[in-house]
C-alpha cells in the first residue's frame, strides 16, 4: 500500500516546483519543493533520521518513498529497539520519558497528515501566512 504522506508530498512538489520548501538556517541552502525532490530522490532512506538539517528532511521522504516507518532521533540519542510494527506505522515518536521509561507512540500515516492538517487550520495558515518551522 503507498504511503499517503509521499503522494500529498509528490502533489505538493507538483503544485509548486518552484516555490520555496526550506531555508536552512544553520547553512543557509534554499530549496525549492523541486529541488527537495531531487535530494531526497538521492538519498537512501533510514529508519531513524536524525539531526536538524536538509538530510533529516530528504531522508524521511525517501523514507515515505518507500514506506518504511520512521522514528526521528535527536542528536547523540540511541536507535530504540522495534520489532513488530502494527502494519500500516508510518512514523514512531519516543517520549522523553519524563515519568519514567521513554515509550514508543506509533502513527500511521493518515493519523499524522491528519494533526498536520489541523495544525495548519487551527493556525490559519496560506500560502500567504506561512509558518517558520523549527527542527529540534
Amino acid at each position: 500500500m503507498p504511503n499517503s504522506l509521499h503522494e500529498r508530498w509528490q502533489k505538493t512538489v507538483a503544485a509548486h516546483p518552484e516555490a520555496i520548501a526550506l531555508t536552512d538556517a544553520s547553512s543557509g541552502e534554499i530549496l525549492t519543493f523541486s529541488e527537495l525532490e531531487a535530494r531526497a530522490r538521492r538519498t537512501l532512506p533510514h529508519p531513524f533520521p536524525g539531526g536538524n538539517s536538509v538530510e533529516f528532511i530528504a531522508q524521511t521522504i525517501a523514507a515515505w518513498r518507500v514506506n518504511i516507518a520512521i522514528c526521528p532521533l535527536e542528536a547523540n540519542c540511541p536507535e530504540p529497539e522495534i520489532a513488530d510494527l502494527p502494519s500500516g506505522t508510518a512514523h514512531i515518536k519516543t517520549t522523553s520519558g519524563s515519568t519514567g521509561t521513554p515509550r514508543l507512540v506509533l502513527f500511521d500515516a493518515d493519523q499524522l497528515a491528519a494533526d498536520a492538517a489541523n495544525i495548519v487550520a487551527t493556525m490559519q495558515l496560506t500560502a500567504d501566512r506561512s509558518n517558520i518551522g523549527v527542527i529540534s
